[in-house]
């Protein structure tokens, strides 16, 4: 009889060792993941920490656990429920990381919306004459200058880089007409440059 009893005991520990890949769990307000041993991670699944959180909050679910700035659910974050390490978004001006539906990170305010950029680690303000991921995204190689929305701002591009910006606060950001034949940007320096022959991305009330 001892002996059955000691064997449901060990069998219960070695179940409780077992986990889920990528499952995550918290214990103390620190967040365990589950990892796989072996190469590639195929062999047993088992329970490692991997963050002790703190003054912040732990939160898990079955695609991790994360250390969160707050106790409830975020509704920025909500594109990240499925989503873990994480993912940025920016809340106008403000980069934010999520993970899990939490706010996992904050960054510094950028100053406008045009400017925040959250998809890279770590986040990083944008600045005029630096790289844009939206412009990036319309690089081509010519002399034109390209617009289009971001974060409900137009902005203006030139070969994968930041001209200007026009926040859009009290109106929203959209596809305008063409630009008219010969038609220019012309930069504060005075530069001028032909737009693309597309519409024009502009702040529509």
């Amino acid at each position: 009889m001892a002996l059955l009893a000691l064997a449901v005991v060990v069998s219960g520990l070695g179940c409780a060792d077992e986990c889920r890949l990528g499952q995550g769990k918290c214990e103390g307000n620190k967040a365990w993941l589950c990892h796989g041993e072996g190469e590639n991670s195929a062999g047993r699944k088992v329970w490692r920490e991997f963050q002790d959180c703190g003054p912040s909050f732990c939160k898990a679910s079955s695609q991790g656990a994360v250390c969160s700035l707050t106790d409830a659910k975020d509704p920025i974050c909500e594109f990240s429920v499925d989503n873990w390490p994480g993912a940025g978004v920016c809340q106008g001006s403000i980069p934010v990381r999520c993970a899990i539906g939490y706010r996992v990170e904050v960054g510094q305010d950028c100053q406008s919306p045009a400017l925040c950029d959250a998809s890279g680690y770590p986040f990083s303000c944008v600045t005029l004459g630096g790289r844009h991921p939206i412009c990036q995204q319309l690089d081509e190689p010519n002399l034109f200058v390209r617009t289009a929305c971001y974060n409900n701002s137009v902005v203006f591009c030139r070969e994968g880089n930041l001209l200007n910006y026009t926040d859009c606060p009290n109106s929203q950001c959209g596809a305008g007409a063409p630009p008219p034949p010969d038609a220019e940007w012309c930069s504060p320096s005075g530069k001028c440059i032909p737009y693309a022959p597309e519409p024009v991305a502009a702040c529509q009330s």
